[in-house]
């Protein structure tokens, strides 16, 4: 039976006029990704009126002990 271990990141991007700058979370994940982590999970938070605040990210491995 495999067995997972779990990572939550929170993710503050810098907003650049309501659009995300991808490279600063491509430069994240791929890092995660290269650490053996799958992300499986993403929820953004809300400062109100449909605005994103923080973006959550859950990541999974198997876990080696």
């Amino acid at each position: 039976m495999t067995r997972w271990e779990y990572r939550t990141v929170l993710f503050q991007p810098h907003w650049q006029v309501a659009n995300l700058d991808a490279t600063e979370l491509d430069t994240q994940l791929n890092q995660l990704g290269n650490d053996g982590w799958e992300l499986v999970s993403t929820t953004s938070t809300s400062i109100g009126a449909g605005l994103t605040r923080d973006l959550v990210l859950v990541f999974k491995r198997p876990r080696t002990t």
